[in-house]
C-alpha cells in the first residue's frame, strides 16, 4: 500500500489545502468499500453524480453524516449530465441541506426547496436559477 502523501501535521499546518479522498483499485477491490471504511470526518464530502447512478447518492449522504455533502456533475460516456432539477430532486429525497455544483451553474446552497446563491439570492425554481446565470433574471426578481 502507497502511505498518505501528507500527514495530519502537514494539513493542520495547511489549512486552505483542498483533500480529495479518491479511491479506485485496479486489482477488483471495492474503493467504495475502502472510503465507507476510513473516511475523514472532518472534511466535506464531494460525490460525483453520473447519469444511472444515482441510487449511491442516499450511501453516501448516510456515510457523509455531520459533515457537508456535495453534490457536484458528473459525465461517463455519452450519457449527459445530470440537470439542476434532477439534482434538486436527489437532494429532497436526502432531507438535508446540500451544496450542488454543475457546470452551468457552479455552486449553490439546496436547503428545504430553496436555492441560495453566494449567501445572498435566494430561489426555489431551478429554471429561473439557470435564466439568472444566462443573464435573464435580476436581483430581487
Amino acid at each position: 500500500m502507497i502511505p498518505p502523501v501528507v500527514d495530519q501535521g502537514w494539513l493542520a499546518a495547511h489549512p486552505d489545502a483542498i483533500v480529495a479522498d479518491v479511491r479506485h483499485y485496479l486489482d477488483g477491490r471495492s474503493g467504495r468499500d475502502a472510503y465507507a471504511a476510513g473516511t475523514l470526518p472532518e472534511f466535506e464530502v464531494v460525490h460525483t453524480v453520473i447519469r444511472g447512478h444515482e441510487a449511491d447518492v442516499p450511501a453516501v449522504a448516510a456515510a457523509a453524516e455531520g459533515v457537508d455533502l456535495v453534490l457536484q456533475q458528473g459525465v461517463w460516456g455519452r450519457e449527459p449530465p445530470l440537470n439542476l432539477a434532477e439534482f434538486q430532486t436527489l437532494a429532497d429525497s436526502l432531507a438535508r441541506p446540500v451544496r450542488i455544483r454543475t457546470k452551468e451553474i457552479g455552486e449553490v446552497l439546496y436547503q428545504d426547496g430553496v436555492f441560495t446563491v453566494a449567501g445572498s439570492m435566494t430561489v426555489t425554481d431551478p429554471k429561473r436559477l439557470q435564466a439568472y446565470y444566462k443573464g435573464g433574471v435580476r436581483r430581487g426578481d
